[in-house]
């Protein structure tokens, strides 16, 4: 793996596939307070949200808006990841239902080529619908932030790797 660290390293995006996050309009939007961080990591909280900021993942929101969920931190080795508590919003995401490809179906493939790397977080490299990011604004110690690529956790987020 090290010998192609260059490629595990950098953040890619999937082209021309674009997750629309459909919510049921019925349902009134949910406001989470910013949570606690331990004063332990929030310098590398900041300092991850500011390198997301960079790698164009996420953007600081401005305007008011109606959805506003909680962040997670969680600490991994000397870093830390950020995340969102997607409980209220996937309770309200209306989702494509179909049958989720198992193990034993990407084997038995035709001259499938699989690749299992290492990524915990492939769904930052699909694009969020511009006009349904506001869904995945959150809350931060000193901003708040919206999800330009695909947040972890969303419920309908396999949709988009079904091709």
């Amino acid at each position: 793996m090290s010998e192609f660290d260059d490629v595990f390293t950098r953040l890619g995006c999937v082209k021309d596939v674009i997750h629309p996050l459909m919510v049921d309009s019925d349902v009134p939007p949910v406001v989470h307070p910013p949570r606690k961080i331990p004063v332990a990591l929030r310098a590398k909280v900041k300092e991850e949200l500011k390198r997301m900021e960079e790698l164009d993942v996420i953007e600081k929101v401005t305007s008011p808006t109606q959805w506003v969920n909680s962040m997670v931190s969680i600490p991994k080795n000397d870093k830390v990841r950020i995340g969102l508590d997607t409980k209220d919003l996937n309770k309200v995401i209306c989702s494509e239902h179909f049958p989720m490809r198992t193990v034993e179906d990407v084997f038995q493939m035709p001259n499938a080529k699989v690749v299992f790397p290492f990524w915990t977080r492939v769904q930052d490299f699909v694009k969020l619908s511009c006009t349904k990011k506001v869904q995945s604004t959150f809350n931060s110690p000193n901003s708040r932030y919206m999800f330009k690529r695909l947040p972890s956790g969303i419920s309908s987020a396999p949709k988009s790797s079904k091709v």
